[in-house]
């Protein structure tokens, strides 16, 4: 049988079992089943979840920098417009 198509097969497999004892079990690197996979085109649902909590994680950075940007400023605003109004 062709590693392409042991790869196939894992693929298949990959929902149910874990892929290092499937390529293990075919005889095949995890390494070179995981090239075949991105030659393929082929979204692992592992995949689809790093890229989900990747987005959580930009979306929080992005909220935590803002937040520290913004506040002293915020701060600084405010006690310059009451040092005006006082003048």
């Amino acid at each position: 049988m062709k590693p392409k198509e042991r790869f196939s097969i894992i693929q298949e497999l990959s929902n149910t079992h874990p892929i290092a004892w499937l390529c293990q079990l075919a005889g095949v690197s995890r390494s070179g089943y995981y090239r075949w996979v991105n030659r393929q085109g082929i979204v692992t649902e592992k995949q689809k979840e790093n890229e989900q909590i990747k987005q959580m994680i930009l979306e929080c950075h992005q909220k935590v920098n803002w937040d520290l940007w913004i506040l002293p400023r915020e701060g600084m605003d405010q006690t310059k417009l009451w040092e005006d109004r006082e003048s």
